[in-house]
């Protein structure tokens, strides 16, 4: 089987669809014209035989959240569209009557009220699934909207539907990762009623990888109390050494409970792992650090000490940042 390559560029897809208009299920369809609404996106714009029109728009990337809305746009501007208005703007009459008839072999059609919006990418943000989701289960009618994974095999595209998980509470997750709607990747460490969850990143829409700032928040773990949707082990988190404790070679009264490890994207640096733990002087929690893995393992050794849960440590952050906040506040009051 030829090896996919989930990585293309704009003007690749277009030029091959232009020549290959077809859609998943193998119907052929006319392009008879294209916009433009970003640097790496292209809207083609097509008829089928009966004159229902598909809008399909092309991403070089993860959709983000801009592509839902500009699928929404061109379905308003095609709004109440004739055949007419098409030739008028997509090049003349003679032109796409012409193309029409050598397509499918008959008179174009009066343009029907059909609309289909397909969002062709190599993969789709979650936001832009959660809200596709949605408006393929409530739209009415004859407005449709699908999305579409792209890959690349032998100098051709692969087109398959693309179906995303439903967003879950927090609550019915078990130790999996998964991704809020605004794109920032979880890990569920503590399962249950009241879900405790590693705050690893935010998803990068260009390319998938996960970027984190070297020092970690003050709610690198967090109770859960939204829904997300779950995805697969990425490649850049190892969790292996998940609960772990650890001590301090120069300092045993520094202890650290480890949360796991991040890799920077390659293309952000030389691919560096990171230990995120949370740190502790004399057993009680003081912050959320990160280090390189390389200054971890020189710094810190295996030990053997009681710490506070996951349900635990998470609260005590909460609480350190709601102090810290409530301090801020006071001083500017004071200050005014």
């Amino acid at each position: 089987m030829s090896r996919l390559d989930h990585s293309w560029q704009r003007t690749d897809f277009e030029r091959w669809f232009d020549v290959h208009p077809f859609l998943p299920d193998g119907e052929r369809v006319l392009v008879v014209g294209r916009q433009q609404p970003g640097r790496r996106t292209v809207a083609l714009v097509a008829l089928d035989r009966e004159g229902g029109l598909v809008i399909l728009e092309a991403a070089d990337g993860p959709t983000g959240r801009g592509a839902v809305g500009t699928a929404l746009e061109h379905l308003a501007h095609y709004e109440g569209a004739t055949v007419e208005a098409l030739q008028d703007e997509e090049g003349g009459a003679p032109a796409l009557h012409e193309a029409f008839q050598s397509t499918f072999g008959v008179e174009p059609p009066a343009l029907t009220s059909r609309r289909r919006v397909l969002l062709v990418a190599p993969s789709h943000g979650t936001w832009a699934a959660v809200c596709a989701r949605y408006l393929a289960r409530h739209l009415q009618g004859d407005i449709t909207i699908r999305l579409l994974k792209a890959s690349r095999s032998c100098g051709r595209f692969v087109l398959e539907d693309y179906d995303p998980p439903p967003l879950q509470r927090a609550a019915t997750l078990t130790a999996t990762f998964a991704v809020s709607a605004e794109g920032r990747l979880f890990y569920v460490l503590e399962p249950g009623r009241m879900p405790v969850v590693w705050s690893v990143g935010r998803i990068r829409d260009r390319d998938g990888a996960i970027v984190f700032k070297a020092k970690p928040p003050r709610r690198t773990l967090r109770v859960a109390r939204w829904p997300m949707m779950p995805v697969g082990h990425p490649d850049q988190v190892d969790m292996s050494g998940t609960g772990t404790i650890w001590m301090r070679r120069d300092r045993t009264d520094r202890v650290a409970r480890v949360i796991g490890s991040v890799r920077a994207a390659a293309r952000d640096s030389t691919g560096t792992s990171h230990v995120v733990f949370a740190s502790f002087r004399q057993d009680r929690f003081r912050a959320f650090r990160m280090r390189a893995a390389e200054d971890f393992f020189r710094r810190w050794v295996p030990g053997d000490r009681s710490l506070p849960g996951w349900d635990a440590i998470a609260l005590e952050a909460e609480r350190q940042a709601s102090a810290r906040k409530s301090a801020g506040q006071a001083a500017s009051a004071l200050q005014a």
